[in-house]
């Protein structure tokens, strides 16, 4: 291995998909850049890109040594972070997770709970199950919150040992049916009139592929509703269900707060497999800072706040 700086050329130009874009990037010549990545290439005795009429493409190998490559590089950046002298007047969070009420509730109380004379840098991101086990995986982001049928179990588990990646249970839980409080939905599913027939299903856009395993699309059962509207924003799913009486989603449990602040109501529905898990991930050897530890402390109260019987 050369350097670092090595390690950034070849992040950047996996980024780029080509060597000259990646060259006026970095303010480099290209035949430099040139060069670097294949004086890297030598000493690790195998290709990292392969070269195509349209630019570079990560080999097989190559795809594995970038992604620890970013690891590095960001384990690195929180190595300085720690020794620059306004760490210790800064707060900082990295996540990636589901769209989930109690997530943001959580964020919510853990900002009230910051020095104000602080500097604040905090990245909060949604995205499916896959995409966040390969962002934590990446480096993109310090920690990941993980969401998926307990049927599914066994096939995250190897994902996550594949990827390196260490997790700790959060919560099990149950999607129940949200519509508006006074709402013109059958309070049951019956024959003669189900509420798949009647209501106009309300799913955020990440729900297809984060609240599912293996090929499954959203919340097992949905696909019975003729009706749908996928929306790639939390408050806009909750407005429109609070506004239209037809209207009704699948999420877990909410705080009394949020069903109060939309004029909303939950109750149970009929779907199969419905047991979900929500796990925090990261990456082997990381260490928790202090805003992590208050960040998790707070999901923790949130859930605690939506049911006050569960053990902890």
């Amino acid at each position: 291995m050369n350097n670092i700086l090595h390690l950034k050329y070849a992040v950047e130009v996996e980024k780029a998909g080509s060597i000259s874009r990646a060259a006026e990037t970095l303010f480099l010549a290209q035949p430099h850049l040139s060069k670097a990545i294949r004086e890297l290439e030598s000493s690790l005795g195998a290709a990292i890109f392969k070269r195509t009429s349209r630019g570079v493409i990560p080999t097989a190998r190559g795809k594995e040594f970038l992604r620890r490559a970013r690891v590095v590089l960001k384990q690195l950046e929180g190595m300085e972070e720690v020794f620059r002298p306004s760490s210790s007047i800064r707060h900082a969070l990295d996540l990636c997770v589901p769209p989930a009420c109690y997530l943001s509730d959580a964020l919510s109380a853990y900002l009230q709970s910051l020095n104000p004379d602080k500097e604040v840098d905090i990245h909060f991101r949604h995205s499916h199950a896959n995409g966040t086990m390969n962002r934590v995986a990446d480096g993109e982001n310090d920690l990941g919150i993980l969401r998926y049928q307990t049927i599914y179990e066994p096939y995250y588990r190897k994902a996550l040992q594949d990827k390196e990646l260490r997790y700790k249970e959060i919560w099990e839980f149950s999607y129940l049916l949200l519509s508006a409080r006074n709402g013109a939905l059958p309070e049951s599913e019956t024959a003669g009139d189900p509420v798949s027939s009647s209501c106009t299903l309300v799913l955020h856009g990440e729900i297809s592929l984060s609240a599912t395993g293996k090929g499954q699309e959203g919340v097992s059962g949905w696909n019975a509703f003729r009706k749908k509207i996928i929306v790639y924003d939390k408050a806009t799913q909750l407005e429109l269900v609070s506004r239209f009486p037809d209207y009704c989603s699948f999420e877990p449990p909410m705080s009394k707060e949020v069903l109060s602040r939309y004029d909303l109501v939950q109750r149970t529905f009929p779907l199969p497999d419905n047991r979900y898990k929500d796990v925090l991930i990261f990456r082997s050897g990381y260490e928790f800072t202090d805003d992590d530890l208050i960040y998790y402390k707070k999901i923790k109260e949130a859930i605690r706040d939506i049911e006050p019987s569960m053990e902890m």
